[in-house]
């Protein structure tokens, strides 16, 4: 069936209301996605067998779960271990799913209930002695409310107008069959629509050809606007679920289009056709803002307050995951190939993984003139200058493999990451003498390692050298492995530009020494980093600035706090109330400190082939 915008009789399939008992409150209707596959092809009613039938059911009362029952057929093989997954791909975290199960029983053929015990918040051990023939349990909402909490993309939410659900946060699976094929079910409200890339029968369920495939396909689904458009022969679409019915799936086309253009471009038209959009924004303030990638879809979470602000960070947050589609879906290590869904496993190279994405997000708007050499140039520097603020003192490996154990570490990774691969590409052009870029070494590693052979990722560094030159080697052994710094004036040289450090702004301005950052959902300042000039002056890193000089200050009010501070010849006085990450209040007695041009970078030489390869290539 051809796709049609108009046709919304062919975008969404009502069932009549199935039979539960009058405790569950506000379980209306089984709703068929509007998944594009649902579009463009209905599966005809079982023509696919299945090893595991989920049903989930959304309950109101009195705290919102989902009632999910598990039917196992007699042909299939289950064992005695049900499980429920300690990390998945993408999130290079160990959460342990398990936690927010509650209710769990199993049952066999005769509705006979199968003694169980619960392990380590991850699965449950069954009594083999019996087949099990049903289980059933509830999932309770994931939270945002503190440090170890679960952002919205990588959680489960349902609110009264909107639903989030990530597969694997809510369905189980035998842990030596994860590759059954399974059916899903939903019931939820009457009004509701469902967004997803799964595929359907006509009767509404979903289906997939294993779990792995199951966990790869969030759903989003309520009151909700739909678009869509192509880009050649290819067609997207876009789900979105907001408190704020201004926001919909037509006012973000525009910025996914452009995303859209560049990234095809960039990857040489290597984007999945029928690549969905899921966007879930919601009026919670606690919400964190991000996006987690999948092979045929992105999830998004965003806060309706702060939209209209981050339209520029969304339309890199969109490439990123876009590129995702390449890097680490199809082309990826040994070391991440096989998921273990009961194991949360250091990585390597996540400044592979994912540095290069936050890179790429980046480049293939300069390369495909989204973005200007000047803009592209003034941003480097502000990362630049937020590096000052830290110290990193770890080698890129042995970040990324302490991000298992720190999730704020991949903050540091997209930053250094973005940094690393910016002077990679140069380093690769310079070495090469032009004949290659790192776009075109990704592309032909990609031929190389096509989706179903990964490289050996402690080869890495190898191939990459092997692509393009010995000395490339050298620059990622040396920076990567070693944290040795890297000749930046150097490196710009080589590609007609001129890059200078601590240059003295000729304005006579002052600055707090500091980085902060604004909390979206608090308008609470946070100092994110101390500049060497501030260092002596007692701020850490987290805490909270609350006054300068007596006077309260957040987002609105800072800004007025900076000016009367910063105009005019550093070394004033001021002091400052800050709450440090541990609760503890701390009275800054401090001056203000010379305002730097900390890093500039300019074109030198925009008729130098090097330059013109970095900008077009």
């Amino acid at each position: 069936m051809a796709y049609n915008l108009r046709n919304r009789k062919n975008r969404m399939l009502r069932m009549k209301k199935p039979f539960f008992p009058t405790s569950v409150i506000a379980v209306l209707c089984l709703l068929a996605g509007c998944s594009p596959k649902i579009l463009r092809t209905v599966i005809p009613d079982n023509s696919r067998k299945f090893a595991l039938d989920y049903t989930a059911t959304v309950v109101f009362d009195p705290e919102t779960t989902l009632q999910v029952t598990v039917t196992i057929p007699p042909s299939t093989p289950t064992g005695d271990t049900f499980c429920f997954p300690v990390s998945v791909p993408g999130t290079y975290s160990a959460v342990k799913y398990g936690k927010y199960i509650s209710h769990f029983s199993a049952h066999g053929r005769n509705g006979e209930e199968i003694s169980s015990e619960k392990k380590d918040s991850a699965y449950y051990i069954l009594d083999s002695s019996v087949p099990v023939r049903k289980i059933t349990y509830i999932v309770h909402q994931t939270s945002e409310s503190n440090e170890d909490s679960l952002p919205l993309f990588a959680g489960t939410r349902i609110g009264k107008n909107m639903g989030v659900i990530n597969p694997y946060a809510v369905f189980g699976f035998f842990s030596h069959a994860p590759q059954l094929p399974v059916r899903v079910g939903l019931h939820l409200p009457e009004n509701w629509l469902i967004g997803t890339s799964l595929v359907t029968d006509s009767s509404g369920y979903f289906y997939a050809d294993s779990y792995d495939r199951l966990q790869d396909c969030p759903i989003i689904a309520g009151r909700m606007t739909e678009s869509g458009f192509k880009n050649g022969n290819k067609q997207f679409f876009i789900y979105t679920c907001s408190d704020d019915p201004s926001i919909s799936s037509r006012c973000l086309k525009r910025v996914v289009r452009k995303s859209i253009r560049d990234a095809d471009f960039f990857l040489n038209g290597s984007l999945p056709p029928d690549y969905c959009f899921l966007f879930s924004i919601t009026d919670d303030s606690l919400v964190r803002i991000g996006a987690l990638e999948h092979r045929t879809s992105s999830l998004y979470g965003m806060i309706t307050g702060t939209f209209r602000g981050m339209k520029s960070a969304l339309s890199w947050i969109i490439r990123h995951e876009l590129f995702h589609t390449m890097i680490p879906l199809s082309l990826r290590g040994s070391e991440i190939d096989k998921h273990d869904y009961l194991d949360s496993l250091p990585v390597d190279h996540l400044w592979f993984y994912e540095g290069i994405a936050q890179w790429a997000a980046f480049k293939m708007q300069l390369i495909n003139g989204t973005m200007s050499p000047e803009e592209y140039l003034g941003m480097l520097s502000g990362q630049f200058t937020i590096s000052d603020t830290k110290e990193d003192t770890l080698d890129f490996i042995t970040l990324s493999r302490n991000v298992i154990k720190k999730k704020s570490l991949i903050s540091d990774v997209y930053r250094r990451g973005f940094q690393f691969n910016t002077l990679l590409d140069m380093c690769i052009i310079e070495k090469t003498k032009g004949e290659t870029t790192l776009r075109e070494t990704i592309l032909k590693m990609r031929e190389l390692y096509p989706q179903e052979h990964p490289f050996p990722a402690d080869s890495l560094l190898q191939i990459i050298a092997r692509l393009t030159h010995p000395d490339v080697g050298t620059f990622l052994e040396r920076s990567l492995r070693f944290n040795e710094p890297v000749n930046r004036s150097e490196l710009f040289s080589a590609v007609g530009l001129s890059y200078a450090r601590l240059e003295k702004s000729p304005l006579v301005k002052s600055e707090f020494g500091i980085y902060l950052y604004v909390d979206d959902h608090s308008d609470r300042l946070f100092v994110q980093g101390v500049f060497p000039e501030g260092r002596n002056f007692g701020y850490r890193n987290g805490d909270t600035l609350l006054t300068v000089n007596g006077q309260t200050v957040d987002r609105q009010s800072f800004a007025a706090v900076v000016y009367r501070l910063s105009s005019g010849e550093p070394g004033k006085a001021y002091t400052a109330e800050v709450r440090g990450k541990d609760g503890e209040l701390r009275t800054i007695e401090a001056r203000t400190v010379p305002h730097y041009v900390r890093h500039k970078i300019s074109i030198e030489n925009s008729d130098n082939s090097f330059f013109r390869d970095w900008v077009t290539r």
